[in-house]
Formats: C-alpha cells, structure tokens, sequence
C-alpha cells in the first residue's frame, strides 16, 4: 500500500485548463474522494494518476516514488471504470482473472486468486455467467474484483456507481466503503454526488474549475466551508442564501435582506460586519417560530414535500427564499404564511469575494 501526492500538478487540452496547479496529499490506507460539478477536472486528475494522461506540468508520486513516466501497468494502481470495462465474451471468472493471465500467472495460480477474490464480494455462484447475464450491482462487482485480483498499492473509482438505480447505489456505497475499510488499500474515488463523498470518505476535495477549492474531512467541509461555492455544493438539501448587509444599531446588529426583510441577530462576533454580503443557513438548521420572534423570518409557503419522517418547504417574500426541512409531519399549506427562524450557532457568513467570514 501508499499513499498519493499530487505536486503542482496541470492539465491543458489545446487552450483548454483542465487542471490548474493541484497539490493535494493522500495518505496510506486513506479514502479520498474527489468531488465536484461536471468538468471541474477530477477525472482529469484520477485519469492522470492511473497514467491515462500525462500531465503538462507538476509531478506525482505514488508511495513516495514519481511515476510520472511509467506506463499505467507499472504503476501499481488498479481502476474501476463508470462503464465496468467487462469483456462481454469472458466469463466472470475469465473478466476477474485477466489481469493475473497478462501477468504471466499460471491457471492454479489464477483460478485460487479468481476463487479468493470471489469470496470477498459474494460472486462465487457467477463465476460461470457472462456480463450480459448480470445485474448492474453484479457487473460493478465483477469489475472491482478484477481491480482486487491485482493487489494493488492504490484503487481508483470513476464514478462507478452512476450507472445504477437510487436504491443500489446506496448499497453499493456501503459495499465499497467496508471492502476498503477491510483491505485498507489506499483509494482515489471520483463523483460529482456529494453524498457519495460525504458518506464514504476518509478525506474530501472539493474542485471547481480545475482548482482544488478544499480539503478536509468529511464533518470539517460540511460545517466549515471555506466559501460560498464549498457550502452550497456540500450538503443535501443544499444550502440556503440570503442576500443582504449587516448593520450595527444601538440594539444589537440586523441583517438587511435583499428581499426587504429585517433581521435581529445576536452578537455573531464578526469584526468587520460590512464585509458580510450574504448568510448561509442550512433547511436542517432551519426551525418553525412564534410570530413576532426577533430573530424570525416570516414568509409564505410555496412548496410543501413531505419525506415520511420529516417535511420539507420551500417559503419566499419577493426575491428571498428559504428551503427548511422541519421535523415531523405538518399539514403545511401553500399559500399560508409561516414563520421560521435558524439555530444561531449553525450560521455561515459570506463576503464580497464569496469568501467564509470566520466568527
């Protein structure tokens, strides 16, 4: 096993940057997880790392040794494809054994290898079918069998859950994540479903543009996003914003909405309130108030969707909107005016420049 280090690593296609100046660490036995928007440059990255693209600058070391002119062979990494990669005229056992048979390995050594691996992921029973004859969690196992077999340093996904129903994805999630945690193989997994990265990983890093935005925890992303892009992406329900300014008066600070609300807050401890543009408040952090509360919103339902467990709303005065998941079933109207106010402490501040506004 290893760990990964991207060094000032960039991309160009033509006059296209993929990748601008990555430097990103991973450590040995780590799940990190490359999150991000359609073509903010996370499978460029993932593709260049399994040697699938040469990198037009900056350099990578996979267990402290740069591998930046190995072919993908050489370089002791295994991936796992978003379309399986399976060849339709091989037998499971035929798909899962092919790399070992390229190596050189003889037919015991691979049937014991296939059979071992099958085992691990509850395949014994299709050793025989063929990809045609599977399910779509099947095939997905086959193919990170066929990464398994290798005993890789360094496992690489690339978006290999997006091609399944909501449900399976789930489980398959919650598959992966044990089978690294029991192998304890270091592994580079790329999504654009931030719930994937949250849930699975030991390391997020969040990319727009090519650019690396964040790296941190799961639980340090999500509760401290160092912009504003970072907490509207990280979260689901996304993220909710408010427009406005923040003003001092002799009864305490307010906030001014773009919308024309007006806002009591409590002493948020910011320094510098005219930098603060805007306010990121959570749907989860986000509770039903008494009329007249001053720390309150008061605006009308628009949308009313009930979870089961819980309900979700979405309210507006003029340009202001508010997204708030309320525990419990309530027999909300649309039409009706509400009144919603945010747990304080949950808060996030925002300057001009989109950057957090640390209290």
């Amino acid at each position: 096993m290893a760990g990964v280090q991207f060094v000032e690593i960039s991309k160009s296609f033509g006059q296209v940057q993929a990748v601008s100046e990555v430097n990103v660490e991973i450590e040995d036995g780590e799940f990190a997880v490359l999150v991000g928007p359609s073509g903010c440059g996370k499978s460029t990255l993932l593709r260049m790392l399994a040697g699938l693209e040469r990198a037009t600058s900056g350099s990578i070391k996979v267990g402290g040794k740069v591998v930046d002119d190995l072919p993908p062979k050489d370089r002791d990494v295994a991936m796992v494809f978003q379309n399986y990669a399976l060849y339709p005229q091989k037998t499971v056992a035929a798909n899962m054994g092919f790399p070992l048979r390229m190596r050189g390995a003889g037919r015991l050594e691979t049937d014991r290898r296939v059979l071992e691996t099958a085992r691990i992921l509850g395949l014994e029973d299709l050793l025989k079918r063929y990809p045609k004859q599977l399910s779509g969690g099947q095939r997905q196992r086959v193919a990170m069998g066929r990464a398994i077999i290798r005993n890789p340093s360094v496992f690489l996904f690339d978006e290999p859950l997006s091609n399944l129903d909501a449900k399976l994805r789930v489980r398959m999630r919650a598959e992966i994540k044990e089978l690294q945690q029991r192998l304890g193989t270091t592994t580079v997994y790329v999504t654009h479903d931030q719930i994937e990265a949250i849930t699975m990983s030991d390391k997020i890093v969040v990319m727009r543009n090519g650019r690396v935005e964040q790296v941190g925890s799961p639980l340090d992303v999500f509760d401290s996003p160092v912009n504003r892009f970072v907490a509207g992406f990280i979260g689901s329900p996304a993220m909710n914003f408010l427009e406005g300014r923040i003003r001092s008066t002799d009864d305490g600070p307010e906030f001014i909405t773009a919308g024309g609300l007006t806002w009591k807050l409590p002493d948020v401890g910011l320094r510098d309130l005219s930098r603060c543009a805007s306010i990121g408040m959570r749907p989860e952090h986000i509770e039903l108030a008494a009329e007249g509360e001053s720390d309150a919103f008061s605006l009308r339902i628009s949308v009313v969707e009930p979870t089961g467990a819980d309900t979700m709303i979405i309210a507006r005065n003029g340009s202001d909107e508010l997204s708030a998941l309320i525990k419990g079933r309530h027999a909300f109207v649309p039409g009706n005016s509400i009144h919603l106010k945010p747990l304080l402490g949950m808060l996030h501040f925002f300057a001009r420049d989109e950057k957090a506004i640390r209290t």
